[in-house]
């Protein structure tokens, strides 16, 4: 999974924070890193790992889905032609 790159206050002032690669886990999904607005300031949200709430195992894809699913949990994987 790509964690793309962003950029971070080192107290002093905004540094560049490239971006790296991570081993797919799955049943959970990768929240990138971003700002997010509280009130009147701004606050780092660091990437983490989030449970999967559409994820049912690999029972369930029975090697049908190679792929992935983002965070509003629309699949990504590849059909093969058997109407999943």
């Amino acid at each position: 999974v790509w964690a793309p790159g962003y950029w971070n206050w080192s107290g002093r002032r905004y540094v560049w924070v490239g971006g790296t690669w991570y081993r797919d886990r799955p049943g959970y999904i990768y929240a990138r890193p971003h700002w997010d607005r509280d009130g009147d300031r701004w606050v780092m949200r660091r990437g983490e790992w989030r449970r999967d709430p559409h994820w049912r195992g690999p029972r369930h894809d029975r090697g049908r889905h190679h792929g992935w699913r983002d965070h509003d949990g629309h699949d990504h994987g590849h059909d093969h032609g058997d109407g999943h």
